[in-house]
């Protein structure tokens, strides 16, 4: 465990010792130079050998799965790596971890000032493990992860980093969030990360995955505004049209963004067919809502561009709780987690799933139940109207 708290002090000695003039100090930097890089090399390739020698315990459902992503076999990852004594999850908090119980005995150690390190293997979905070694003393973190991927059949790990956590924090929900550190000003990916450490329920995980996920925080407002059948409200069915569009044809819509700036007009007929095959819409308040031309039959549609786009980094959804009304319609508890924010819940809803007799579903209503502090959707950019757009293009 000191390790990595003695290399992590090296490098600091280092930057003090360069901080400072010329001459008299630069011997001294030097020195620190080489033992700091002794010592990296050391602890990177400790790590990559406790990386690689746990990858090689799945060696038999990559070579037999080494073409595909899949959940299945993420999960079938996840158990091996459990079963030899691992706490495991994926990296998109998509399965229950295993062997959680030493996760949240490491937190409470931490949290009491108490020595104590855990490991913590996530599997990626593209044939990689992100593993993190971390361990507490005096109230401080210190990670050191790595990540392994397969190269002509052998595990091979690489991309060593090692930080002191800038915060930390495990909350009540069961995230383990920390830091690496505070990244103000820069313009890199961000520095946080969130694992969900208490299990959701199968059903939850399945219900999201089939009716949540889909359309999720990303370009779209229909999970941060409340609306219903009878009135839909502010929801932008422009947004819902390109998140519909891939959810019944899996691809994107054929519509693209064009830098010099693109407008078309979708027949009705096949924005229609998108659009009302996810949402109880008549076609007259469909049309009302959008740039309808009743003399050419279509609606005119600008694809969002630069300027109208978002950041990287927003929320994901989780279904929390649900319920089967009498109705036969699902009511999902969904809260966005902001990882980026430190934030397990930055909203919560409900939101009415009907499922169809043909295994079709529609939306029916989305009610927001609370918002945390500070949060109100930032993350969703309005699409430009016309008169902007304009202006831009």
């Amino acid at each position: 465990m000191k390790r990595i708290r003695a290399g992590l002090a090296a490098i600091c000695i280092l930057s003090l010792c360069t901080a400072g003039c010329a001459g008299e100090t630069q011997p001294d930097a030097n020195s620190s130079q080489k033992q700091e890089n002794t010592e990296g090399q050391e602890l990177s390739a400790s790590l990559y050998a406790s990386a690689e020698q746990a990858a090689g315990y799945c060696r038999d459902i990559y070579e037999a799965n080494s073409d595909t992503e899949s959940l299945e076999k993420n999960r079938a990852l996840v158990e091996r790596l459990g079963e030899h004594g691992f706490a495991a999850a994926d990296t998109e908090n998509q399965l229950n971890m295993m062997n959680a119980i030493q996760v949240e005995e490491f937190c409470a150690s931490a949290s009491a000032g108490e020595e104590d390190e855990v490991q913590i293997l996530l599997v990626m979905s593209r044939n990689g493990i992100v593993y993190y070694d971390l361990c507490s003393e005096d109230g401080k973190l210190y990670v050191q992860q790595c990540t392994v991927y397969w190269e002509n059949g052998e595990p091979r790990a690489g991309y060593h980093t090692a930080y002191e956590v800038e915060k930390w924090e495990y909350t009540q929900k069961g995230y383990f969030l920390f830091e690496e550190y505070d990244r103000k000003g820069y313009d890199g990916p961000p520095g946080q990360t969130g694992i969900r450490v208490k299990p959701l329920s199968d059903e939850c995980r399945e219900l999201n995955r089939k009716y949540v996920r889909p359309v999720g925080y990303e370009r779209n407002n229909m999970l941060i505004l409340d609306w219903d059948s009878e009135d839909y409200g502010e929801l932008n069915f422009y947004d819902m049209y390109d998140a519909m569009y891939k959810m019944k044809y899996g691809t994107d819509s054929p519509y693209r963004y064009d830098y010099r700036g693109a407008q078309y007009d979708i027949p009705a007929a096949g924005f229609e067919e998108v659009v009302q095959s996810y949402l109880p819409v008549d076609t007259r308040t469909l049309r009302e809502k959008t740039e309808y031309n009743a003399e050419s039959g279509t609606y005119h549609y600008r694809p969002r561009g630069l300027e109208d786009s978002e950041g990287l980094y927003g929320p994901y959804p989780e279904v929390t709780a649900c319920e089967m009304q009498e109705d036969g319609t699902w009511k999902l508890t969904v809260e966005a987690v902001w990882v980026e924010e430190f934030c397990d819940s930055a909203l919560t809803g409900e939101l009415v799933v009907r499922p169809l007799e043909d295994g079709g579903f529609q939306y029916v209503s989305n009610h927001i139940t609370k918002w945390a502090d500070g949060v109100s959707g930032e993350w969703y950019s309005t699409r430009l109207t016309q008169d902007e757009w304009e202006i831009w293009y």
